[in-house]
């Protein structure tokens, strides 16, 4: 690719964007200097040249130069407030800094723009950074990855997310219910019926609990040989009994 690249850049020395375009090879193989050296060059041939400065911004991040590429992206951000991926980076760059505040605001406004597809990362990125702020108010951090999901559909690590969320906060007869969602759209339903169980009984609710342990069973040793047998699933399987046996009526009665 640098050579292909190196040969358009031969016939075209003045083009910055595929100086840039050059750059960001040579930033995924880690050579950050020869990165910094194209970008540069586009810059120099090209001042206001915005996505030059945020792959310059990227390359200081990768260098350690977190100050320095919040730098360049607020320059960016000024100039194209309303340029989604300066600031996704800048708000990496924040959550990288503890500034988790206003990486949420960056990641507030990419989200409430018109013109964004969002992306599941979005969310979970605006989640993670909200979680990691002084006091976090956890059922408004909920409250946003269902937003998400109302408009992404059912992304498994939104759901994932929120349900630790809701098994944390003591909110069980919400996580129930979003366990049962996962549950329905599940290839695989054990390992999801066996963290059901799990869930059941912190809340109390041991009948439902065995009930839910005994489905979880049944569908192990209804799959096929090579998938009943495998290391995880025997191991599952294992598990599941050892929960179960403490919930199975003993058969003794008590004498009169």
């Amino acid at each position: 690719m640098i050579v292909a690249i190196t040969l358009e850049i031969a016939k075209n020395p003045k083009e910055p964007g595929l100086l840039l375009e050059r750059a960001e090879v040579y930033r995924a193989h880690g050579d950050l200097a020869t990165a910094r050296r194209d970008i540069q060059a586009a810059l120099d041939i090209k001042p206001d040249f915005h996505p030059a400065r945020v792959r310059l911004a990227l390359v200081a991040r990768d260098e350690g130069q977190l100050e320095e590429s919040l730098r360049l992206l607020g320059l960016v951000v000024e100039a194209q407030p309303n340029q989604p991926f300066a600031r996704s980076v800048r708000s990496d760059v924040l959550r990288r800094l503890n500034r988790h505040a206003e990486a949420v605001a960056d990641l507030d406004a990419i989200l409430a723009n018109p013109d964004v597809n969002p992306i599941p990362q979005l969310y979970l990125d605006k989640a993670r950074s909200q979680l990691a702020m002084p006091s976090p108010e956890t059922n408004a951090v909920i409250a946003g990855i269902d937003k998400g999901l109302g408009r992404l559909g059912p992304v498994p690590s939104m759901l994932m997310l929120a349900l630790e969320l809701e098994e944390q906060s003591g909110r069980l007869d919400d996580a129930l219910r979003r366990m049962d969602a996962l549950i329905k759209d599940a290839p695989r339903k054990e390992f999801w019926l066996d963290r059901r169980g799990d869930i059941l009984l912190r809340a109390g609710r041991k009948g439902d609990a065995l009930k839910t342990f005994g489905e979880a069973i049944s569908r192990i040793d209804a799959l096929p040989e090579r998938q009943r047998l495998t290391v995880a699933t025997t191991e599952l399987r294992a598990s599941i009994e050892a929960k179960l046996a403490p919930l199975k009526p003993t058969g003794k009665t008590s004498t009169p």
